[in-house]
């Protein structure tokens, strides 16, 4: 079973790990909640991996596998890093594009 890190970069640190035991999905959320309450955090719109660790740590989606822990981690890394070098060549990515939060519809509430 793998060991829930969380691996991410800010414009200070570049990799801080959270560890902690117990149930994966609930030790993850956790996690990301704290990590979206951080100042440093970027916001979800940095790239498509902080929308996702937003989403988890909102209860809009799980919070995902090993594998999907290393694919954001990554992806949101390189995202970071690359910004941070186009912004000291002066040029700047454009955000992702924000959408409504999902909303589940209660198909047996009353008409």
């Amino acid at each position: 079973m793998p060991i829930p890190p969380v691996r991410h970069t800010t414009k200070t640190d570049t990799v801080f790990r959270w560890k902690a035991a117990g149930k994966q999905s609930e030790v993850m959320k956790a996690v990301r909640i704290e990590l979206v309450g951080r100042p440093d955090f970027a916001g979800k719109m940095l790239s498509y991996a902080d929308r996702r660790i937003w989403d988890a740590a909102n209860g809009h989606v799980t919070p995902g596998n090993a594998n999907k822990w290393r694919e954001w981690n990554m992806a949101r890394h390189i995202t970071r890093v690359c910004s941070e070098l186009a912004t000291m060549s002066g040029l700047w990515f454009v955000d992702e594009v924000e959408y409504d939060e999902p909303e589940e519809i209660n198909i047996f509430a009353d008409s």
